[in-house]
């Protein structure tokens, strides 16, 4: 009975930590597009890339379709010539004359994490003031790119980031990762930054002055951190330059997958997390609302107890779950599918648990092992 009440409590203080974040999030102006700036600064926009998923073409269009009334280029990195990014970027440029606008390839590897490695490269042919780093499978709702750069017009604005999701969820596994990120990631980014300053950055979308990026050692000091974004936030947050949220949001279009491949891409997530932020991570499984109170749930008939309360976190939890969706995806209708929560949380304790289990991944079908702090080193 002892065990039962403590599963009861950790049900009910998850429940209360969904709440909160449910609040903080309710909050924040999300989807709105900022005032311009009188006078806007030139932008760099640095895209390293590899290969060619189904959405690159559109993904990469977005950006030169992007109305911004300051200067800007674009510099689209790629490992090889032979890159099937390649002939993606070509017929873009093609269709875009008017944006100035080249594709670069980068074949030097000073370290293990290609992306940082091709961002190396790039920031030394970058010519204006801000430069903005953005994955491959971002897409650019119009106004994004002015609303990650006008925060920096602000003093002691040192990098601006931006919340994302995937606004298709598709079905199957790759649904429930759909799930994670428009319910609980940026949900959860707010409830971290109502506790402290943000001292991290996230990768998708990330805009900040030149001059900051080379005073930190630009991204050839971080050639061997699998987390870079993280460990970019954290060097700028040390200078004593403050890291805003852009109120729009980019949207990420991830490339159909198998489940062992997302179940990697969750594993690898968890344990550059569980290397980064060790305690925050340890904490986050109290979070998991579904997890605790389908414990209690099984207790309660176990010991055949009354099972409502807990039927009531679960519901709570849905909903919760839904209005969290419909905030960050007003387009896109769940219906009774939201229930599927339930599946991903419980998916998501056990990748948690997985994260604990070991220390390499897979990335890019290399295997890495990932040391303390998120260094990366070649496993065996």
């Amino acid at each position: 009975m002892a065990f039962f009440w403590v599963i009861g409590a950790l049900a009910v203080l998850s429940s209360l930590l969904q709440l909160w974040q449910w609040a903080v999030a309710g909050r924040f102006p999300l989807h709105q597009a900022p005032a311009t700036p009188t006078a806007p600064p030139s932008i760099s926009l640095l895209k390293p890339l590899h290969g060619a998923d189904p959405s690159l073409e559109s993904c990469l269009e977005s950006w030169f379709l992007q109305h911004y009334p300051g200067q800007r280029e674009v510099l689209m990195g790629v490992h090889r010539p032979d890159d099937a990014a390649v002939a993606v970027v070509k017929a873009v440029m093609a269709r875009h004359p008017d944006v100035d606008a080249r594709l670069v390839v980068c074949p030097e590897r000073p370290g293990l994490n290609n992306k940082a490695c091709t961002l190396a490269r790039l920031e030394q042919l970058a010519r204006h003031d801000v430069v903005v780093v953005s994955d491959a499978d971002v897409l650019a709702r119009p106004g994004l790119l002015m609303s990650a750069a006008a925060p920096l017009m602000s003093p002691g604005v040192g990098l601006v980031n931006c919340l994302y999701r995937n606004p298709e969820p598709m079905r199957g596994v790759r649904g429930l990762e759909a799930l994670s990120l428009n319910v609980d990631f940026w949900s959860q980014v707010l409830q971290s930054r109502s506790l402290a300053k943000q001292d991290f950055a996230l990768g998708a979308v990330m805009a900040l002055r030149r001059s900051d990026l080379l005073a930190v050692g630009g991204f050839r000091g971080l050639v061997d951190q699998l987390a870079d974004d993280f460990h970019l936030g954290r060097r700028i947050r040390g200078r004593g330059l403050e890291i805003e949220l852009a109120t729009m949001v980019a949207d990420c279009i991830e490339a159909p997958a198998r489940a062992a491949e997302v179940w990697q891409h969750q594993v690898r997530w968890a344990r550059t997390i569980r290397a980064c932020r060790p305690v925050p991570f340890f904490l986050s499984i109290l979070s998991n609302g579904s997890a605790w109170a389908l414990g209690s749930l099984a207790c309660a008939t176990y010991l055949r107890v009354s099972p409502w309360p807990w039927c009531a976190l679960l519901a709570l939890r849905v909903w919760v779950a839904g209005s969290l969706h419909r905030r960050m995806c007003p387009e896109v209708r769940l219906g009774a599918s939201i229930a599927r929560i339930w599946i991903k949380d419980l998916a998501s304790a056990v990748v948690w648990a997985a994260a604990f289990l070991g220390n390499t991944v897979e990335w890019r079908g290399r295997r890495f092992r990932v040391q303390p702090g998120g260094t990366l080193a070649e496993a065996s």
